[in-house]
Parts: C-alpha cells; structure tokens; sequence
C-alpha cells in the first residue's frame, strides 16, 4: 500500500470519526425518530407486495378466477392505491425536520438513514408475511390479515415517540423564537460546538430569513408565489422533480413491490421460495442504503455515491434485460437446466440492481431535496416535489403488471426501458445535479445556482457538455 493511499485511508477514517463525534443525545434522538420514519411505508409496501401473491387473498377476492390481462390491470389498482395516502401526507414533509438539526458534516446521514429505514419496514413486512405463509393455511384469510398489525403497531410508538422531539432550531428562528433557537441549537450542538459557533450559525439562518422574508413570516401563498416566481427557484425545483421522476422511473422502486412477481419471471416458481428471496432482497437493500448513510454519503459527497450507484444499477437491469431478451422461455415458465441457471445469474444481478438503487438514488434524492429550497420556500417545495414523487410511484406501480405481460412490453421491454431511464438518470447526475456535502443549509441552498456544473468525481474541471445542456 502507497503512502498516499495510506494517508487516504487516514484522512477518511478521521472525516467518519468526526462525523458522529459532535451528536449529543437529544440530535440522535431526532436523527433517529424523524430518520426511521420510512419504516412505516416500508412495512406499508413489503405486506402489499406479498399480500397480492399469496393464495389466501386471491381466493378471497376472486383474483385466482381472472384472465391474465384481468389480474393484472387490478393487481396494479391494489398496490398503486397504497401511494395515494402517500400523496396526501407529503403535504407534511416530515423529511425537512431532521437534516435542519444536524450539522452540516452529518446532515447527509441524518436524511439519507430515512432511505435506510424504508428497507428496515421492507424486511420487517417481508419476514413477518413469509412468517405466516409457510405456518398458516393459504385456504384461511388470516394468513395475508394478521401481519397488517405490524404498520398500526408502528405508527403508535412514532406518535408517542414524536411528543419528546424538539423544535427545528430554524424554524424557531423563522417565527422570532431567537433566544429559544439558541437554547436548543445548544442542546443539538453541545459539546462539539462553542457559543460563538452557534451565534456565528444563527447569524447565518438570520441573514438569509432577513434577505428572503424581509424579517416577518411568509405566508403559504407568498411561498407558493414565489417558487414559481423566479429563476433560482424554478431551477432548484427543476433539479429535485427531475430528480425525483428519474429515480421512479428507473424502476428499481418497482422491485421492491413486486419482487416476487420478478422472481417467478426469472424462474422462481414456489411461492414460499419466492418469499424468501424477496425477504432477502430487503436486507441487501438495507446493507447498501445503511453503508451510503454512514460511510459514504458524508464522506465522498452526493454525486459520487449517486453515480456509483447508478452505475451499478444500469449494469445490473441491464444484464437482466439481456437474459429476458436472449432467453425468452425463461419468463414463460419453460424449465430446463439452462433456463435454471441463467434464472440464478438473473437473480444474482436483480441482487446488484436493488443494491444499486439503495446506494444511489434512493439515499440521494430525498436529501438533495431536503438540501436545495431556500428557507422562504422550503416546506412549500419539498411537499411539492414529494406529491410528484408519489405520484409517479402511483403511475408506475399501476403500470408495472400490465407492462409485463407477453402481449406488452413483456418482461424483456420492460426492462430494457427501466435501462434507458437509469442511463438518462446518470447523464443527468454527471451534467446537473450540484454537490451539496459538508456545507451549512443557507450555503447548500446556493449551490443549485452555480453554473457550470463541477464534475461528478471531484476533479473540479467544468464540464462544456453540462453548461450546453443547461442552456438548452
């Protein structure tokens, strides 16, 4: 090993410990509550995800009786619906609350953890519905209703746990609460920071509340006005829609909810069988998310961990794509040792993509999101940006069984189109997507103006193609 490869191992072993070293337990304590949130929609779509293949709810409800096309059209009903709630409730945007606490070394692990949690809900729904799959009779409708308790059950404890969380100090700060901001500041920042570094923050916050507000509140119909109003703002939601719409429709998201419907296209024709490997799905997902989170998010900035994991995402669906393509009979159900073998390969990578996707985007957007608005339009924005998000994951979980049907797109088109998107989304991260790591809110909120865009890997050069684009 060099010795500049030594002194880089150095260098980011001490960025990793100073990261943490400045959370008190009252900042953990919110990371943690506001972070974990996704359980609740993980768990949310994982009992979706297995409830729509198990046998006692397709008894139930006549499913098991339809056509192909019939079942398919109100599988994608079913499983869609579950985002229209998600629509509705964006409008509260719980996302912003735990990245305007943190510091700036560390915000990305406090909003990127949510992405994490997601997977955690994943794997709680996944095990608890193969739980009572392989020990509940597929002829009873207990075996698809009792893991349902689980989402309630969740839900309960974040209520009573959110009763002890404290106020964003910026928001605090926002509403003339100076001296209040100041008192919970240093409660989030103690010992890690002085007194003189928490008024030099609080001078920030109110140098940007002072330029963009001109010191009172802005009401929801000012804010609104003004998202639209002018250039800046419109190109810090251009970013973040664009963002979002890419993410969905590169189609790893769609994974996670019909991770079993993909697994039996690659071969996987027990239900149990297939249970499990969407059990295990989940938990890679949930290592790689965790590991953006905690080592890389903060550490090598977010346009390097999202173009590495969209890299590897591309290579993976599309090495999927190519074994649906090469070997049709794989999909429709044709068993032969080679189709047996390629359906594992195809396994193995669906593996990569899921990984991928949770290193990547699934960490990355919900945090440039939280990162980009200014303060006069950032809860306006983000709930904005995120009823499009689940807007488009409604379209797309609608669309995904009816796209995969032989007479369709099938299984192959399919995706070979999620490969396109992810390939548009990586020349979009390399041209647009500003970096935004290790700065203070009001800086990072800037960052969406600079033009040209530096380059993804850090070397600083601008890039020519990334200014024409933008001009364009």
């Amino acid at each position: 090993m060099t010795m500049i490869q030594t002194r880089d191992i150095r260098q980011w072993t001490r960025s990793f410990r100073d990261q943490f070293s400045g959370f008190t337990w009252r900042l953990w304590y919110s990371v943690i509550l506001f972070g974990t949130m996704g359980v609740a929609r993980g768990i949310e779509e994982a009992l979706v995800a297995v409830m729509v293949v198990q046998d006692s709810f397709l008894g139930e409800f006549g499913l098991d009786a339809m056509s192909e096309d019939e079942r398919a059209s109100l599988t994608g009903n079913v499983v869609a619906m579950s985002q229209l709630g998600c629509i509705a409730g964006a409008l509260s945007t719980l996302i912003i609350g735990d990245r305007e606490c943190c510091l700036s070394e560390s915000r990305g692990f406090a909003v990127a953890i949510f992405g994490a949690s997601e997977y955690l809900g994943a794997i709680i729904g996944y095990f608890t519905s193969y739980g009572t799959a392989t020990n509940i009779s597929g002829s009873s409708s207990i075996q698809w209703k009792i893991p349902q308790i689980t989402a309630g059950a969740f839900a309960f404890a974040f209520l009573i746990m959110l009763t002890f969380c404290l106020e964003s100090p910026r928001i605090l700060v926002k509403k003339g609460s100076i001296s209040y901001a100041r008192e919970v500041l240093h409660k989030f920042r103690y010992p890690r920071n002085t007194s003189a570094e928490i008024e030099q923050e609080l001078a920030g916050v109110r140098r940007q509340l002072a330029v963009e507000s001109e010191s009172k509140d802005v009401g929801f119909l000012r804010s609104f006005l003004n998202l639209f109003s002018t250039r800046r703002n419109l190109d810090r939601l251009c970013i973040t829609c664009t963002a979002h719409l890419l993410q969905v429709w590169s189609g790893a998201s769609s994974i996670t909810v019909y991770a079993p419907q993909y697994f039996e296209i690659l071969g996987v024709r027990d239900q149990n069988e297939r249970l499990l490997y969407t059990s295990i799905f989940g938990v890679i997902k949930l290592v790689a998310s965790a590991a953006c989170a905690a080592f890389a998010v903060d550490q090598i900035g977010r346009r390097r961990c999202l173009s590495i994991g969209i890299t590897v995402q591309l290579i993976a669906i599309s090495y999927v794509a190519a074994v649906l393509s090469v070997v049709p009979g794989l999909s429709r159900g044709e068993d032969s040792p080679r189709n047996e073998a390629v359906g594992i390969s195809a396994i193995v990578f669906m593996y990569l993509c899921g990984a991928g996707y949770a290193f990547g985007w699934n960490s990355i957007s919900y945090l440039i999101t939280s990162e980009v608005f200014s303060l006069q339009t950032r809860t306006i924005g983000t709930a904005l940006v995120m009823i499009l998000h689940y807007g488009s994951r409604y379209g797309l979980q609608k669309a995904v069984p009816l796209m995969t049907l032989q007479d369709s797109m099938g299984p192959a088109g399919t995706f070979w189109f999620f490969s396109g998107m992810t390939l548009i989304g990586l020349i979009w991260v390399w041209a647009w997507l500003p970096e935004t790591s290790k700065m203070h809110l009001e800086k990072a909120s800037l960052a969406a103006d600079k033009e040209p865009r530096d380059d993804p890997w850090g070397d600083g050069q601008p890039q020519d193609v990334g200014r024409k684009l933008q001009r364009i």
